[in-house]
């Protein structure tokens, strides 16, 4: 910031200046960083009329007077806790050299100030006989930066670069000529490989490639070391990252705090927006009568987080030529910024989506790869529509065109006619019309998510309905494909107002067939032995006819429960399917389907891998395969392919077909699982 090191000698300095030294050396490194516009940000809400803000003391008491040093103060602790928030929030944060453009003013005088300086030295080194002025006092500089380089325990380097780079030593030599600069700049190279960088090192070793040209060399040597110092800056800026967040509630709260004793207007824009959120809020909040009837009807009170939800979704559409941003989220901005402009690609994308899918239905319905594909399509198109060149109808027109020639593609590929010309022009038209302001999808769109908040701080029942829904998605394992399609459909105008209903259809199935999969794991658990054959060859109980009557009552028990719970079950997934046109799922198979077959098929894997055990336990060397019994008669063998077998002789276990596993008359995927 201008004017942190210089203060008028009129001004004392403030006692919490002298106890925040290191606060403005951090300040002094911010400052180098810190660009311009940051500073005027905060200008505009920590240098606002002093004459506007009363003392907190009696209507009697004058107002408080606002120093210059209480100004510079709070512009000192803004800067140095925007730059401990960025250090704390943005993990990537580093620092890095300014790059001037090529053509810039800035760059051309500090070329020019730069050659004329290393001009002058050279002309001086040539000079017959030499002036070393200027190299002593470069090679002090670069004993300085050097020394900042170590760590305090390194004494001995330390000692012995005092002693190569003594200075007062080095003036004697430069006065009878006896200086070797050549020799000291080779030094310092050799010091510099000793505390640069692995990453840093192939910098190092290209300054010895000319060590006849002295003054081209100090030139590489300044270079490097400017980079070893962003270095070292990145390398502190890392050490002190979890520090800082271990400590940034209190840090950043301790801060407020200053800032707000110092400049009382401090926070002037962030009451104004939590007042604006509270009108906003009283205004739509639903009328409640009194207990007991005692009293007028007033406006239910909001709570503190529906107000500051509905401040947050204006932060969303903040118009920043208009007002600055509150300070308390000033630190943020440039992530704001760009979860603005995330939002409007992504408010520009739904509305085309919602278009292409309203007008076409069913054809393109349950299709994830094709919706995925179209969302992909329209957010590269779209990219950059925040930029004031960006001609938003042309891109939209390109879009329209795009999703139209996909479309055609996906439903040549599934024998469905492609789209007639009449509906691409009106596919094109509606998608190039949501750049007006009063479009009614684009409306449709924008007030959803607000209209949801809002009335999810309310009442709660949006926060509700959302954790139920998320419930259910997980307790069904539903792919993330399906829990997509099922929230654009419930989002919609016309399926909206049947959300409650079908929420809680799909917790009773919920419900249900986390009871059925339970006794279905039971059962499963049961029949890994009961199910078994070679449980008849065991000794003792297991082997006994005993044994098969209790396995016979235990699985009659637990089928019974399964089917009683079949029986509810199925009535419910045929209301969903028949109310709501839902297809309910389990890990992303339909259960209806899954309760006809999932039994048969536990059995078969089971002895499937009963199977794989025994053979492993053959190629182990750990069991013998099965021998074969003679037959009974010489002339007949039982098994066909090399000889006979008799006439109506039984198949063993082996030669059985495998279980019926069902297989759908149609292998494709169902056109619509959550159709819009």
């Amino acid at each position: 910031m201008p004017g942190t090191d210089e203060r008028p000698t009129s001004m004392s300095t403030t006692g919490s200046e002298d106890a925040s030294s290191d606060a403005e050396s951090s300040s002094d490194r911010c400052n180098s960083i810190t660009s311009a516009s940051d500073f005027d940000c905060s200008r505009q809400s920590f240098t606002s009329d002093c004459s506007s803000s009363k003392h907190s003391s009696p209507s009697s008491s004058p107002p408080k007077t606002i120093t210059l040093d209480d100004v510079m103060s709070s512009a000192r602790d803004l800067s140095n806790l925007t730059l401990a928030h960025e250090i704390i929030v943005n993990r990537d944060f580093h620092v890095e050299q300014p790059h001037l453009p090529q053509n810039s003013l800035e760059k051309q005088v500090k070329d020019i100030v730069h050659k004329a300086f290393w001009d002058s030295l050279e002309s001086e080194l040539n000079d017959d006989p030499p002036e070393y002025e200027h190299a002593i006092k470069l090679l002090e500089e670069i004993r300085e930066i050097l020394l900042s380089f170590l760590s305090p325990g390194a004494n001995r380097l330390r000692t012995q670069i005092l002693e190569v780079l003594d200075m007062d030593l080095i003036r004697q030599q430069a006065d009878k000529e006896a200086v070797d600069i050549q020799g000291l700049a080779s030094y310092i190279v050799t010091i510099m490989g000793k505390l640069c960088a692995p990453v840093r090192d192939d910098e190092v070793k290209k300054l010895c490639e000319n060590p006849d040209n002295v003054v081209s060399m100090f030139k590489e040597i300044f270079r490097v070391l400017d980079l070893m110092k962003m270095d070292m800056v990145n390398f502190t800026i890392q050490s002190l990252r979890p520090d800082l967040q271990r400590q940034s509630v209190e840090y950043e709260r301790a801060k407020f705090q200053s800032i707000v004793e110092k400049t009382p207007s401090a926070l002037d824009h962030t009451t104004e927006w939590i007042k604006s959120s509270l009108e906003e809020v009283l205004f739509s909040m639903p009328t409640v009568e009194q207990p007991n009837g005692h009293g007028k009807a007033g406006k239910a009170l909001p709570s503190p987080l529906l107000v500051f939800n509905s401040g947050f979704i204006r932060i969303l559409t903040w118009d920043y030529h208009k007002s600055p941003l509150p300070e308390t989220l000033m630190t943020d901005e440039v992530r704001l910024r760009e979860l603005q402009r995330r939002l409007q690609l992504l408010k520009a994308v739904a509305s085309v989506l919602l278009i292409v899918y309203s007008a076409i239905g069913g054809p393109i319905s349950g299709l994830p790869a094709l919706a995925e594909r179209l969302k992909r399509m329209a957010s590269v198109l779209l990219e950059g529509m925040h930029r004031p060149d960006f001609n938003l109808s042309e891109a939209l027109g390109n879009v329209s065109g795009q999703i139209c020639c996909e479309l055609n593609k996906s439903l040549t590929e599934r024998n469905y006619p492609a789209l007639p010309p009449e509906l691409q022009v009106t596919l094109k038209g509606q998608i190039t019309s949501i750049t007006q302001e009063n479009n009614p999808i684009r409306s449709l769109v924008v007030s959803v998510g607000s209209k949801e908040a809002s009335r999810g701080g309310v009442m709660g029942e949006g926060d509700q309905v959302q954790s139920r829904l998320e419930r259910i998605w997980t307790l069904l394992c539903l792919p993330d494909t399906y829990r997509l399609d099922m929230a654009i459909k419930y989002s919609s105008h016309a399926r909206r107002d049947q959300l409650e209903e079908a929420t809680a259809a799909w917790e009773r199935a919920a419900r249900l067939i986390q009871q059925r999969e339970s006794l279905l794991a039971r059962l499963e658990l049961f029949e890994r032995d009961a199910s078994d054959p070679n449980r008849f060859f065991l000794q003792g109980y297991r082997g006994t006819s005993l044994a098969r009557m209790d396995e016979s009552k235990h699985r009659r028990k637990l089928n019974s429960q399964i089917c009683s719970l079949e029986k509810v079950l199925s009535k419910i997934l045929h209301h969903i399917t028949d109310s709501f046109h839902d297809t309910v799922t389990y890990k992303g198979r339909p259960y209806r389907e899954k309760m006809r077959w999932d039994r048969i098929e536990m059995l078969y894997w089971l002895q499937q891998e009963r199977r794989v055990q025994a053979l492993e336990r053959v190629v182990e060397g750990r069991g013998s395969l099965p021998t074969r019994l003679p037959p009974l008669n010489p002339n007949l063998q039982l098994y066909p392919g090399t000889h006979p077998t008799p006439q109506g002789h039984t198949p063993t276990l082996s030669q059985r077909p495998h279980p019926h596993t069902h297989s759908p008359s149609n292998p494709t995927q169902p056109s619509s699982v959550y159709p819009v």
